[in-house]
């Protein structure tokens, strides 16, 4: 496109309807009382036009006013938006789920365009997304109630009159960022487009309570925002979920839901081939996501699933054979993945928690017709988080024989259990092999232990990703080194001293992975894996795995080489999990589930048990529960050093 309007404010309702595809009849009444003069009929038929026209199809529609059965399928749907749109009518905004700790309050005055909201990184930068108009679409649509419409009114005009965007001149293909001065970048700017067209196929956008002036700036803006995207035509590509996300997911389905503009329609055929290049380069041989992280790698599967699915609604074609067998095996092995709580294992940046277990599953089921995802959902009980329209095909599918232990080599994730069902017990082993730094952690041959369904042994820390990289000062503390290096994983520091030093690892998105040759055997009631690697200078650090199903784990490390002084060995419980001593061995209890902890060495030893003050203190997203526990071991310092942990299932 040679010009695109770059000030929302200086856009007239004249050229949105000059925007129209001349050659569509629908459009000609809008159109002519434009060209006439008359604007306010003109705005009316426009709004009245996106309230009944049935095609495109959006990922659900309630425009016919069908209150009280909000399906699945809509993005975003989830248990808390209805506590979420409550606090709203007291100007409080939930910032992460439902925790109150984490919360803007707006006050009577509402002001947008903040300080703090203009920039590009904040506690109330989150609210950029637009989550919350979604929150009162699905509240209304759920129950009627006419103060939700008021209140979700409230908060649209308040945008419409304070932050209309405005796009930095300099804004160009290779750049990501719209506006850097009132902090708006183009992810978020999209994931807010989707929310306003949640709130336009909820209904909630044509209620008596939303003025018609308001709904039609609305849809114009999402004409507006959406022709920003034109510019990336010629953006180069880049392998990272954000590039996929900006270039390729959000501009196609813009294109497929505004087909009204020609010029903004053409984004459908700018973006599948984008779509389609990063299926075909960001996947590994073994199936797995080019950035080190299970949270990430259920995201950027559902940034390509979202316009599949979509283009599957409205008939159109999207990706190749091929490209759709990189995702399906991508989609199986997040599947099989899966600890005995659903939930993925805690590997690099944020959580992958259940509820993403069940959509990649659901998804991968419904689209690829995979009978391993299938099971997968019904051995652990998964099916009631997975949307209505995918339960037939977990339904329908045939049973397939599921594996026990699992090792990706180029993903580096080897996982163990006893059983596919949600009391079994588990281990996951990271074993790195080389990849994209971006969202990884220094975690190599880190552990992770559940025991009959609950996770004993894990990375508490981890939780905290969203919140330190929406925290101004967080992020340049130590606390955000720490999360990143080895000190928090349960691993063993040679020498004590962690590979990337936690001061090295503050302004980072994540060290390189270090690679560990792995090894592993199906032995009588149980596995047996090993792994080892050369990352310390000098030094052969390996990690020992017996795993019998029926007792528990013999964890043996070994350090040999140029060692200097004594090591440390680091294991890290759970928040729910108390940990006491009794003599030589310290007891770990979650509920009604005891893991004791056995340890002896080859030449001296210390242990420590405490709580982890330090880092957790004043944890916002838990500030009422005690911190976790961490239980570390002295030993070695002669050059051949050997720990031997046993974790035994009481």
């Amino acid at each position: 496109m040679a010009k695109i309007p770059r000030d929302e404010r200086a856009v007239t309702d004249q050229d949105f309807f000059q925007a129209l595809d001349p050659k569509r009849r629908d459009l000609t009444p809008m159109r002519n009382a434009a060209k006439n003069g008359n604007m306010e009929e003109a705005r009316r038929l426009a709004v009245e036009h996106f309230r009944t026209r049935t095609n495109p199809k959006w990922f659900f529609d309630m425009r016919s006013k069908c209150r009280g059965k909000v399906p699945a399928a809509w993005p975003g749907l989830d248990t808390g938006a209805l506590h979420r749109a409550d606090s709203l009518l007291r100007n409080r905004f939930l910032l992460r789920g439902n925790n109150e700790a984490l919360a803007f309050n707006s006050g009577k005055n509402l002001k947008w365009r903040t300080a703090e909201m203009r920039q590009l990184a904040s506690t109330a930068y989150a609210l950029k997304r637009g989550n919350f108009f979604r929150d009162l679409a699905i509240a209304y649509a759920h129950t009627g109630r006419t103060d939700y419409a008021e209140k979700f009114t409230y908060l649209l005009e308040r945008w419409q009159a304070d932050w209309p965007l405005v796009v930095d001149d300099d804004f160009h293909p290779k750049t990501a960022v719209l506006a850097r001065s009132d902090g708006h970048d183009t992810m978020t700017t999209a994931f807010r487009w989707f929310s306003w067209m949640d709130c336009l196929y909820s209904g909630i956008l044509f209620t008596p309570q939303v003025p018609s002036e308001a709904a039609f700036r609305l849809i114009r803006s999402l004409w507006f925002t959406a022709l920003q995207y034109r510019t990336y035509e010629t953006s180069p590509y880049v392998p990272a979920n954000h590039h996929l996300f900006e270039r390729g997911t959000s501009p196609f389905l813009f294109g497929v839901m505004l087909p009204e503009f020609p010029e903004v329609a053409r984004l459908v055929q700018q973006a599948a081939p984008v779509i389609e290049k990063h299926t075909e380069h960001s996947f590994l041989p073994d199936g797995g996501y080019e950035e080190r992280t299970t949270s990430y790698t259920t995201s950027a599967l559902n940034m390509f699933f979202i316009p599949l699915r979509l283009a599957a609604r409205n008939r159109m074609p999207l990706l190749s054979r091929a490209s759709r067998t990189r995702l399906k095996r991508c989609g199986e092995m997040v599947a099989l993945l899966a600890l005995p709580n659903g939930a993925q294992p805690d590997v690099g940046d944020g959580e992958a928690g259940v509820s993403k277990t069940a959509l990649i599953s659901g998804n991968t089921a419904a689209l690829f017709k995979s009978r391993t995802a299938a099971e997968v959902v019904k051995r652990l009980h998964l099916k009631s988080l997975v949307a209505p329209e995918d339960r037939p095909s977990i339904r329908t599918l045939d049973r397939t024989d599921l594996p026990l232990a699992l090792h990706y080599p180029n993903a580096g994730y080897f996982v163990a259990r006893t059983g596919w069902n949600p009391h079994a017990s588990a281990m996951f082993l990271s074993v790195p092999g080389p990849g994209i730094p971006n969202h990884a952690h220094d975690d190599a041959l880190s552990l992770h232990l559940c025991v009959r369904g609950k996770t004993i042994v894990g990375t508490p820390m981890s939780e905290l990703y969203s919140y330190l990289n929406r925290n101004k000062q967080a992020r340049k503390q130590r606390i955000r080194g720490h999360f990143y290096a080895m000190t928090s994983h349960n691993v063993v520091l040679v020498n004590k001293e962690p590979l990337h030093s936690i001061e090295s690892l503050i302004p980072t998105w994540g060290p390189e992975p270090t690679p560990v040759k792995t090894a592993w055997q199906d032995i009588p009631g149980g596995v047996h894996v090993k792994g080892h690697h050369t990352g310390y200078p000098s030094i052969q650090l390996a990690r020992e795995i017996e795993f019998r199903h029926r007792k528990g784990w013999t964890v043996t490390d070994t350090v040999q080489g140029d060692v200097q002084k004594p090591h440390s060995a680091r294991w890290h419980f759970e928040y729910d999990v108390q940990v006491e001593q009794d003599g030589d061995l310290y007891i770990a209890t979650c509920d009604n589930v005891q893991l004791s902890v056995r340890i002896s060495s080859n030449g001296k030893l210390r242990t420590r048990l405490y709580q982890d003050k330090k880092w957790l203190g004043n944890n916002p997203l838990h500030p009422d529960a005690p911190p976790p526990w961490i239980l570390d071991i002295t030993f070695g310092g002669l050059g051949d050093d050997h720990l031997e942990t046993v974790f035994e299932i009481v």
